[in-house]
């Protein structure tokens, strides 16, 4: 048996210089890890978030939930965008439509108009000349 003490190594040369020990930043250790060995990001960056220390817990927790919830967003902001430009457009036909409509109207009662004027006008005549008659035969 050894009467040394337990010594703890390392598995990166550079985590040690970082100050880091498992038992106060431990799992800062293993997402770095993670980090470094897929690609994801360099040495200085997980130094550097590292250093931020909880608040880098809560961006990446952000980042996480962009990264899944942000093409959802999208698309029901597309679908929101659509239906609203659908809505829109069936208010711009109402509209028109409803112009057409008026100006129609307006046109047939333009129309009836003039044709009781020149009803109004002959009768008017009529009378005239009936009164005008019975007025010499008397």
């Amino acid at each position: 048996m050894s009467t040394a003490p337990l010594k703890l190594v390392m598995p990166l040369p550079w985590l040690k210089k970082l100050g880091l020990g498992l038992t106060f930043c431990g799992p800062w250790a293993l997402v770095a890890l993670a980090l470094v060995e897929k690609g994801a990001v360099g040495q200085q960056a997980i130094a550097q978030m590292l250093a931020w220390g909880p608040a880098a817990l809560i961006l990446i927790g952000l980042y996480l939930l962009a990264e899944r919830w942000a093409p959802r967003m999208v698309g029901a902001q597309t679908k929101l965008a659509e239906a609203v430009a659908a809505i829109a457009d069936r208010g711009d036909r109402d509209a028109r439509e409803t112009i057409g409509l008026v100006k129609f109207t307006y046109e047939e009662m333009q129309r009836m108009h003039l044709n009781l004027a020149a009803q109004m006008a002959s009768l008017r005549q009529e009378l005239r000349g009936k009164g005008g008659a019975n007025a010499h035969a008397d």
